[in-house]
């Protein structure tokens, strides 16, 4: 019974083998038939020869046809597609004369007074029937890959070198462009950390994250007009169990860390980089907005504050118009708003965050969508009411058992002088 299993088992493999030989010398012989039906439209005359069976590393030496008086002879092969082989004038053993496949598919010709009498056809990585056709003519055939753009393979670009990195400012002028980006978008600098690395090129800094989110720059000392510099590896950690809350591992010579906590937290920030090296860590914060109280929890304030820092805004004097809850699935709901008044409405996750979250609001007829949101856990629309008085709005949480909380803040009050 087990012989009988394993005969079966082996005719079927064999039959399977047969098979897929038979349609890859189907498929040649079609693609070749295409070849010649477009020469012919092209009044050239072809004529195709005998196919032949090659296997793994095996080499024939194949006759060509008399070309009489025609000044051009070209011989065409078309094998299987995951078939390597190369065809090679009989004559000339130079490596730049052998022609190699692509695709499974050859061609080689002359158009000078030497005679193309044999050719060499050597496969070199599978096996199968390789069909040929010849033609003659007063000039060279058009190329193959012209009517058979499925065999014309892909074009593999080298990557260029990129050179030597550029010299890197002095480390005082990194500090000073580094402080006037933060203070540009309302950061206010607190008390940052000039040390060295150690021997084994590391070093801890524990620091208190008050509420608001926090931009740690790492910068590393680089000697003038020097192309050498540190790239330096960051993470803000948790003390307690050294799980990583953000971190910045790219090949660039500083690193910079940003982290927005809802509450006052204890972390560590560890860089890395070469042994003894000089290090500046700057710490810049934005301080939460008033309009997020205590009691709605720091992961939500913390996210709230992501969005706020990630897209630059600021709810200056404005007030709470409307605070809504509301859980997983679309929920829509209409808001009044004041004429002439502009709106920033947020809506973030509350709890274990979703698959996503998106917001849209509609406002006399005008969409205002945030479809992605930030880091899919937060999303804004900002718009302005115009002479309307009612906003609708539509919030989507994509995932089973999340939660959301949308606070809608009056930004700015009298931007058109409406009668109210």
């Amino acid at each position: 019974m087990r012989l009988q299993s394993r005969l079966l088992l082996g005719v079927a493999s064999l039959g399977a083998s047969l098979f897929a030989l038979r349609s890859d010398a189907s498929e040649a012989s079609d693609l070749l038939g295409r070849v010649r039906e477009e020469w012919a439209k092209r009044g050239i005359v072809s004529q195709k020869l005998a196919s032949r069976f090659l296997l793994d590393d095996e080499a024939l030496l194949f006759r060509m046809p008399d070309r009489g008086m025609a000044p051009c002879g070209s011989l065409v092969a078309i094998g299987p597609r995951t078939m390597s082989f190369a065809l090679q004038d009989a004559l000339d053993n130079a490596e730049e004369a052998r022609v190699a496949s692509v695709g499974g598919v050859a061609a080689i010709g002359t158009c000078d007074a030497k005679r193309l009498a044999r050719v060499r056809v050597t496969a070199s990585a599978g096996r199968g029937a390789i069909e040929f056709v010849f033609t003659a003519g007063p000039t060279a055939a058009p190329p193959v890959s012209t009517w058979v753009p499925e065999r014309t393979g892909t074009v593999v670009f080298l990557p260029q070198d990129p050179g030597s990195p550029p010299a890197l400012p002095l480390l005082a002028e990194r500090v000073a462009s580094a402080e006037r980006r933060a203070r540009v978008r309302g950061g206010v600098q607190k008390q940052g950390q000039l040390t060295e690395l150690s021997a084994i090129g590391g070093v801890d800094w524990n620091v208190v994250l008050e509420p608001g989110c926090h931009r740690f720059d790492v910068l590393g000392e680089a000697r003038a007009g020097s192309s050498t510099r540190h790239e330096l590896d960051a993470e803000l950690r948790e003390p307690e169990d050294g799980r990583s809350l953000v971190r910045d591992r790219t090949d660039s010579a500083d690193a910079r860390l940003e982290h927005c906590v809802g509450e006052e937290t204890q972390a560590t920030v560890a860089v890395s980089g070469s042994a003894n090296a000089k290090v500046n860590i700057l710490h810049h914060v934005w301080i939460l907005p008033p309009h997020l109280p205590e009691h709605w929890g720091a992961p939500l304030r913390a996210r709230i504050a992501t969005l706020l820092h990630a897209r630059s805004l600021s709810l200056g004097r404005g007030r709470i118009a409307a605070a809504v809850r509301g859980i997983s699935g679309r929920t829509h709901f209409a808001q009044p708003v004041r004429r002439g008044s502009c709106y920033v409405a947020i809506v973030a996750s509350e709890g274990e965050p979703g698959r996503g979250l998106g917001l849209r609001a509609q406002v006399g007829g005008v969409d205002f969508a945030d479809e992605r949101g930030v880091l899919e856990q937060a999303a804004a629309v900002t718009f302005c009411a115009g002479r309307q008085r009612l906003a609708t709005f539509e919030v989507e949480s994509r995932g089973s058992g999340s939660a959301w909380m949308l606070m809608l803040i009056e930004a700015v009050e009298g931007a058109w002088s409406f009668e109210r």
